[in-house]
C-alpha cells in the first residue's frame, strides 16, 4: 500500500512536470506565431489608419457638400419667393393697368364738347350744348381728385397728363367765357346808355 502512493506521487510530480513543459513549448510557439505575424498586424494597423483618414475625409467632404446644400436650397427658396412675388406684382400691374385704361377712356374728351369749349360760339342757341360741355368737364375735373380717384391712379403719369389737358380745355373756356361777358354786359350798357327811351321806360 505504501509503495502504491509513493509510485502515485511520483507519477504526478511526472504530469505536472510534463505539462510545464509543454505549456512553456506553447508560450514559445505563441511568441513565435505572435512575431511572425507582427508584419502582418502593423500592415494592417496602417490600413486601418488610412480607412479612418479616408473615413474622416468623407466627413469631411459631406459636411462641405450639406452646407452647400443648405444654400441651394436656401437660394431656390429665395429665388421661388421672389418669383411668387413678381408673379403676383404682375397680376396686379395687369389689374392696374386695365383699371386705368378704363378711367382714361371714360375720361376720353369727346370731340363735340372739345370743340365747344375751345371755340365754340355763347349765342342763346348753343349755350345748351355750352353747359352740358362744362358740367361733363365739371364731372371729369372731380373725378381726378383724391378722395374721388384712388391715390395710386392720382400719381400716374397718364393721369396727371390727362388732369393737365382738362384744365386747358377749363382755361381756355373760362377765358373765352370771361371775354364774352366782358364783351356782352359793355355793349348791354352802352346800348342802355343810347337808347334813351329805355330809361323812360323804366
Amino acid at each position: 500500500m505504501k509503495y502504491s502512493y509513493v509510485m502515485g506521487i511520483g507519477e504526478a510530480e511526472a504530469f505536472s512536470e510534463r505539462l510545464k513543459r509543454e505549456l512553456q513549448a506553447l508560450e514559445a510557439a505563441n511568441v513565435h506565431a505572435i512575431l511572425e505575424t507582427e508584419p502582418i498586424v502593423e500592415e494592417v494597423l496602417r490600413g486601418l489608419d488610412t480607412a479612418m483618414n479616408c473615413v474622416d475625409d468623407m466627413e469631411e467632404w459631406l459636411g462641405i457638400f450639406n452646407v452647400k446644400l443648405r444654400h441651394m436650397r436656401e437660394d431656390l427658396q429665395s429665388i421661388e419667393t421672389r418669383n411668387n412675388k413678381l408673379e403676383m406684382q404682375s397680376v396686379n400691374n395687369k389689374s392696374l393697368i386695365e383699371e386705368l385704361d378704363k378711367l382714361l377712356e371714360r375720361l376720353n374728351i369727346p370731340a363735340e364738347y372739345s370743340a365747344i369749349l375751345t371755340g365754340g360760339s355763347f349765342d342763346e342757341a348753343s349755350m345748351v350744348k355750352a353747359i352740358e360741355a362744362c358740367e361733363w368737364l365739371s364731372g371729369a375735373l372731380c373725378g381726378l381728385v383724391v378722395p374721388n380717384l384712388d391715390p395710386i391712379f392720382a400719381n400716374m403719369r397718364a393721369v396727371k397728363e390727362k388732369k393737365g389737358e382738362l384744365e386747358i380745355l377749363k382755361v381756355s373756356f373760362v377765358q373765352r367765357a370771361s371775354e364774352f361777358l366782358t364783351n356782352y354786359f359793355a355793349s348791354l350798357v352802352d346800348f342802355m346808355l343810347n337808347d334813351k327811351s329805355y330809361f323812360s321806360r323804366v
